[in-house]
Order: structure tokens, then C-alpha cells, then sequence
């Protein structure tokens, strides 16, 4: 069981760090690409999203967790961190790829 913890302190370690890395580069995109209008306003509905997203995974992460055996309780956890990093990989490569650079790059009337 110790084992088990310091694998999910070093999973949240290196998750914490991402997100951290992930916000930092989000937020030098949108100074970058939004005008100084609107700039306030999107962070505010992007971080309500960031927060419901912080939810949803906590409660599918507890769903994961809910199980009675020692392995399904870990391939669930492997499951939903996979899908996070593939998730998140997506969002940014549509962030710096995406057809929507070139409508972020207008101007606010």
C-alpha cells in the first residue's frame, strides 16, 4: 500500500506541473492573440471551464477509484491519466494549429 501512495504522489506531482505548464502557456497564447477588451472576459469563462473541468475529473477519477479490486483500481487510474494527457496534447496542438488562430487574431469592436 505505501508503494501505491508514493506512486499516486508522484502521478500528482507530475500532473500539478503540467496543468501548471499547460495554464502558464495558455495564458501567454491568449495575451498574445486576443486584444486587451476582450482578454479579461475569456480568461473569465476559460478558467469557470478549467474549474468544471477540475470537478468532472475528480468525480470520474472517484469513480475509477471505486472498486473493490487492487488492479482495476489502478488500470482506471492509468485509463483516465492517459486520456487527460491525449486530451490535453489535442487542445493545444487545435490552440497553436487550429483555423480559429486567424479569428482570435481580430478585433474587438
Amino acid at each position: 500500500a505505501g508503494l501505491l501512495v508514493l506512486a499516486l504522489l508522484g502521478i500528482w506531482v507530475v500532473t500539478v506541473g503540467a496543468n501548471n505548464v499547460f495554464t502558464i502557456y495558455f495564458s501567454a497564447h491568449t495575451q498574445a492573440t486576443l486584444p486587451r477588451t476582450v482578454r479579461g472576459k475569456f480568461m473569465g469563462n476559460m478558467m469557470t471551464v478549467f474549474t468544471l473541468g477540475n470537478a468532472a475529473g475528480t468525480a470520474l477519477f472517484g469513480r475509477a477509484m471505486d472498486t473493490e479490486e487492487y488492479r482495476g483500481k489502478i488500470d482506471g487510474s492509468r485509463m483516465l491519466l492517459g486520456l487527460a494527457l491525449v486530451l490535453k496534447v489535442g487542445i493545444t496542438a487545435f490552440m497553436v494549429l487550429g483555423p480559429s488562430r486567424a479569428a482570435m487574431k481580430t478585433k474587438a469592436p
